[in-house]
């Protein structure tokens, strides 16, 4: 059985803490691979949104289930 990613939490510049669902955690991980120069918004949980830039971003904690 895969790792499935079950949410996770986003470490912001300043000791800001956000938890987050799962594919929030995905596009999460797009937006520091790419590291483009344009802010991304990124659905937190439905209905609730966020925007950020990679610079932002002081680490991004990523929960797990399975082997």
């Amino acid at each position: 059985m895969a790792k499935q990613i079950t949410g996770g939490k986003l470490y912001l510049n300043g000791g800001h803490q956000i938890p987050l669902a799962a594919g929030a955690v995905e596009e999460l991980m797009e937006v520091l691979r790419n590291r483009a120069d344009e802010v991304v918004t990124v659905t937190i949980l439905p209905g609730n949104q966020l925007m950020v830039h990679w610079h932002q971003i002081s680490a991004l904690q990523i929960f797990t289930a399975g082997k």
